[in-house]
């Protein structure tokens, strides 16, 4: 009976072990599966959303470079067009002092239904292949006289050397530029009518007068 009792205790142990081992070795198994299947998952997470970076940034820099175009014609030369970018960002820094005084005016504008510059692009608009064209919405309104809701500005001298202005073509390479003339297409507001009106520049100046009579 020793024998047997002994003989049986092995048994059990030894079914005990197997039966262990099978168990850890099922888990242990599964695990690496486990690993496998959220490794995998983890990577398509991380290659989804490095696609979907990749789009905005697409999306972005289309919708930068249509902006561009839109303001600038396709006949520049990479390195005019380097230069137009130049001389956007000096326009806008000088029209970024101009930002509070423009808010003020054109409430009030808006408040007593006067002249509202609804967008002003100042450069070449024609021919469209040469345009260069920047904004120049925040001077403009800045020049809104208080009491009659009007402008007027006379000047024998370019545009670009207005406040808040500039000239788009400054160090341009391009030899056809002289040959170019500049342009002020304006939107605007007044008495709840919406206006458009363009002013030309030449050699003798320019006059800008708005609302324009007529109109």
């Amino acid at each position: 009976m020793t024998v047997v009792a002994l003989l049986g205790v092995v048994a059990l142990f030894y079914y005990l072990y197997k039966a262990f081992f099978t168990s850890w070795n099922k888990t242990f198994d599964y695990s690496d599966e486990d690993k496998e299947f959220w490794d995998h998952r983890i990577s398509e997470a991380i290659n989804n959303c490095t696609a979907i970076s990749n789009s905005a940034r697409l999306t972005k820099s289309s919708s930068t470079s249509e902006k561009v175009f839109k303001e600038l014609g396709s006949a520049w030369s990479e390195e005019d067009r380097i230069k137009f970018v130049e001389n956007k960002k000096k326009i806008q820094l000088k029209q970024k002092k101009l930002d509070h005084l423009f808010l003020q005016i054109k409430e009030r504008e808006k408040r007593k239904d006067g002249l509202v510059i609804i967008n002003a692009r100042y450069g070449v608009f024609n021919p469209p292949d040469f345009r260069a064209l920047v904004n120049v919405t925040v001077p403009l309104q800045c020049f809104v006289n208080s009491k009659s809701s009007t402008i007027v500005i006379k000047k024998e001298m370019s545009m670009s050397s207005l406040p808040g202005f500039g000239d788009p073509l400054e160090g341009f390479i391009n030899n056809y530029v002289q040959h170019l003339n500049k342009e002020l297409q304006v939107i605007y507001r007044t008495n709840g009518s919406l206006k458009m009106k363009t002013f030309i520049e030449n050699e003798q100046g320019f006059e800008v007068t708005l609302p324009f009579e007529g109109q």
